[in-house]
């Protein structure tokens, strides 16, 4: 009897070796007669990375593809049954626009007409369902930048130079001044509108001009036998107006009332401190009050920058563009690093960032957060002192980290009361700050009653509301 033949070693289709590349051998194939595939493991590897990367060319060509004209037509994207290739064009593809759009945006270089291109492809993204993530991402990103540089654009064209020069604002400062003084403004919350009906008192127009005026008063008057020699520090520092967070949607003024408030009232304030004072500068810093709830529905832990407050200050700053011995620091970070003689002062409003507890009973914590962030420098420097808002209680802590609290403008609304906030006076902090002593001379601008009942108050700083 003859010996049994030797079973023939399968040939590879694509290497044309038998038993495959290196004998790497054949996978499993049911479709296949005896079982097994064609190409051996090592070609069906590489045939399968070759897929993938024609893919991965294919969907980047697609970036840029034009969408057909009937794309933009809503019927066919919901019945796939009129062109399915469209269907899938439309949740896969972007237009050759949005293409163009990013590299625009990569290089800054944003045109006139993007504005109509990001609303068109707004409507774009409520019909396709937000079916990719980098449409949304594009999206927003074009908002942001197009959105900022159309406010600036205008701004600049519309608002500049609306304040006449008068004083020292006539020039601008040729030599550094030995003392500041510092004016902490926050919680203001112009056009908060309290109605007397359900509040113990009435508290508007009348009122917030008046206390305001008071404070600015008080600086205006600070040691004015010193007034060569110092200069004016003001500290925007957030939640200058109500906002509209939407606890009530009839609560406070309408926005764009409180918008032009804010406007009137600071043009006066910077106009007055810069006819006064040597030099003027202004450092500014977004609440949690003036936030685009659109933007940040809830407190803001990034791009904080991106809200209501930071167009005011840039709209303050080109009406106040005439005044030369003023000058500004709008940063994008959501600290303040102000230069105080070579001291640092933080400022920051203080509702995300820094992460810091009620003034009183987390003092202890509140600076062992601030030596953790002098220890680690995450802000690039070390500080001698912080300003912060938000918490309406004015407080100073004289630690290793001079701390100020400022107080709020308006009294307790209804929200405040049923959180217990009834027992703290309302008003602002200004100080003095020399060489060696970044928070000295500290004063506490009390406002009140009084102040709302002053009819001598109102010259400098007028009452502002819509007419009915």
């Amino acid at each position: 009897m003859s010996a049994a033949k030797k079973p023939k070693r399968k040939t590879c289709t694509a290497c044309k070796l038998a038993g495959g590349r290196d004998g790497c051998g054949f996978s499993m194939h049911a479709n296949r007669k005896d079982g097994v595939n064609n190409r051996c493991k090592a070609c069906e590897a590489d045939r399968r990375q070759t897929d993938r990367d024609q893919d991965f060319a294919r969907r980047l060509r697609s970036n840029y593809a034009t969408l057909k004209p009937e794309d933009f037509d809503v019927s066919v994207g919901n019945d796939g049954r009129i062109d399915k290739d469209a269907a899938r064009q439309k949740r896969q593809e972007y237009s050759e626009a949005m293409g163009e759009f990013a590299d625009r945006l990569a290089k800054g270089d944003l045109e006139a007409s993007d504005g109509a291109y990001v609303a068109r492809l707004a409507e774009q993204e409520r019909r396709f369902g937000n079916r990719r993530i980098a449409r949304s991402v594009s999206l927003a990103a074009a908002h942001e930048a197009l959105s900022l540089r159309q406010f600036k654009d205008a701004a600049r064209e519309y608002l500049a130079d609306k304040i006449r020069p008068v004083g020292y604002a006539r020039k601008s400062p040729s030599t550094e001044r030995p003392r500041t003084n510092v004016l902490l403004l926050s919680d203001l919350h112009l056009g908060a509108e309290l109605k007397g009906i359900d509040n113990p008192a009435a508290f508007g127009a009348v009122e917030e001009a008046r206390r305001l005026e008071h404070v600015l008063r008080q600086a205006l008057d600070f040691k004015p036998q010193y007034r060569d020699q110092t200069e004016s520090l003001l500290l925007l520092n957030g939640d200058l107006i109500e906002g509209y967070l939407l606890h009530d949607l009839r609560d406070g003024a309408p926005l764009t009332e409180q918008k032009v408030i804010f406007w009137r009232h600071f043009r006066t304030i910077v106009g007055q401190l810069a006819a006064q004072f040597p030099r003027v500068r202004v450092v500014c810093q977004p609440g949690n009050h003036g936030r685009d709830k659109m933007r940040h529905p809830g407190r803001a832990t990034s791009s904080k920058w991106d809200g209501i407050e930071t167009s005011l200050y840039y709209a303050l700053r080109e009406m106040c563009s005439g005044l030369a011995n003023v000058t500004w620091d709008i940063p994008f970070q959501s600290i303040g690093i102000v230069d105080l003689y070579g001291s640092n002062l933080l400022l920051t409003h203080g509702d995300t960032e820094v992460k810091l507890g009620d003034p009183d009973t987390k003092a202890s914590a509140n600076q062992l957060e601030l030596a953790k962030i002098n220890s680690t420098r995450c802000y690039g420097v070390e500080f001698a002192a912080a300003a912060f808002g938000h918490y309406h209680k004015p407080r100073y802590n004289p630690g290793r980290v001079r701390t100020v609290f400022n107080g709020a403008l308006v009294p307790p609304n209804g929200y405040a009361r049923s959180s217990g906030y009834i027992n703290e006076p309302c008003g602002q902090f200004m100080w003095e700050a020399v060489e060696g002593h970044p928070v000295g001379d500290l004063r506490f601008v009390e406002v009140g009653a009084a102040q709302d009942r002053d009819t001598g108050l109102g010259s400098l700083i007028e009452p502002f509301r819509f007419a009915s």
